[in-house]
């Protein structure tokens, strides 16, 4: 994920690869147009977990632009990523792991590390 990237830049770029006109691709998934040109340029804050599926599938995206649009989505809103945040929230125990984790200080390497023996552990 380019860190430079926000999530209206990240959907416009997909947007456009795919061809698809602003007005079109509001159309498509029910907003006017006014509305989402604002939320492309930043200036609103993403949109609720549906609109988000239904743009997940008219841009087609990957698992992996997928995810990173959640992400973004939830960096814009200075909160989890919506498809995670009511995961973590069936799963309280989660908060305890994370902060558990920011308590030892983990960094990127001591994730890579866990994540390397979980898949090893599920392998």
């Amino acid at each position: 994920m380019n860190e430079l990237e926000n999530f209206g830049q990240f959907i416009r770029k997909k947007r456009i690869e795919r061809k698809i006109s602003l007005r079109k691709f509001s159309i498509g998934i029910g907003m006017s147009f006014s509305h989402w040109s604002e939320i492309e340029t930043s200036k609103k804050n993403p949109p609720k977990n549906e609109i988000l599926d239904l743009i997940s599938q008219l841009l087609e995206l990957s698992d992996e632009d997928r995810n990173t649009m959640y992400t973004l989505a939830g960096i814009s809103k200075k909160t989890l990523a919506p498809d995670i945040l009511d995961y973590v929230m069936e799963n309280i125990y989660i908060i305890d792991i994370l902060r558990f984790a920011k308590n030892q200080g983990m960094n990127k390497d001591d994730w890579d590390k866990f994540f390397e023996f979980v898949n090893i552990k599920k392998g």
